[in-house]
């Protein structure tokens, strides 16, 4: 047996370097270099099963966003009012959409913070100056999508009336 070629020996010796802690790695880290850097291990969809996975992780998404926030929930009992008085306060579909579209950032930057916040708190629940930065720039976000939001509301509306 002639042995792995060449490439293949140089990244098994960069991942099999031994760590902080002086053990050296476990099989798996092993096995994991023999892999073209992990790509193997991951299964690869295509096509229409892909497509289908990638929606159902989305719905489960949504679903613990409503579930677990309330902030979400409440935004989304606004966009009930909102979505069809964007169709009577923009005076062409494309205000129309345009309100709807600055709603729809609200929720995105929405479930951004949700997000964020549930990493930060996974990795841990002390207290941290960049935990707090992290989750204060997070809704922050949020912050500027509810003023761009009452902007181009405001505009919209101002532009109907006069």
């Amino acid at each position: 047996m002639a042995g792995p070629p060449k490439a293949e020996t140089e990244l098994s010796r960069k991942f099999a370097r031994t760590p902080a802690n002086g053990k050296r790695p476990c099989r798996a880290t092993a096995d994991f270099a023999w892999t073209k850097l992990g790509k193997e291990m991951k299964p690869q969809y295509k096509g229409i099963k892909r497509f289908r996975r990638a929606v159902r992780f989305s719905l489960a998404g949504l679903r613990a966003a409503w579930r677990h926030e309330p902030a979400f929930r409440q935004e989304c009992c606004v966009g009930l009012v909102l979505t069809p008085l964007a169709f009577w306060v923009g005076e062409t579909l494309v205000q129309a959409a345009l309100l709807i579209g600055a709603y729809a950032l609200v929720l995105i930057a929405e479930l951004f913070n949700s997000a964020i916040e549930a990493t930060v708190d996974r990795a841990g629940l002390e207290p941290h100056d960049l935990a707090r930065r992290a989750k204060d720039i997070a809704s922050a976000a949020v912050a500027v999508a509810l003023v761009l939001l009452a902007v181009v509301w405001a505009l919209t509306a101002a532009q109907r009336l006069l």
